[in-house]
């Protein structure tokens, strides 16, 4: 059975977080579990992206508050601690 692999990618201005990028190589999605989490934490995607890749998928999500404002240092550093173990927790 080959390894799973995963990497996320955070990309913010000024510590306040925009987009998340994850590419894995197994081509599951991981859009339905990464959305639950950041709607428990009151974010929502704003735009989504999924590409296939020779490696897997690679999946683009950029981020708001549910209210449509950009995010804070705060709710971004919480966004980060959630997505990690939901992402990495999946291999």
């Amino acid at each position: 059975m080959a390894m799973k692999e995963s990497m996320v990618r955070f990309f913010d201005i000024r510590g306040r977080l925009k987009a998340i990028e994850i590419s894995r190589s197994d081509r599951r999605p991981m859009i339905a579990a990464v959305h639950a989490a950041l709607l428990a934490l009151g974010v929502t995607v704003t735009s989504y992206q999924a590409s296939p890749t020779a490696e897997g998928l690679g999946e683009r999500l950029e981020l708001s508050s549910l209210n449509g404002e950009e995010l804070d240092e705060t709710l971004s550093f919480k966004v980060r601690s959630a997505i990690l173990p939901v992402v990495l927790g999946a291999e």
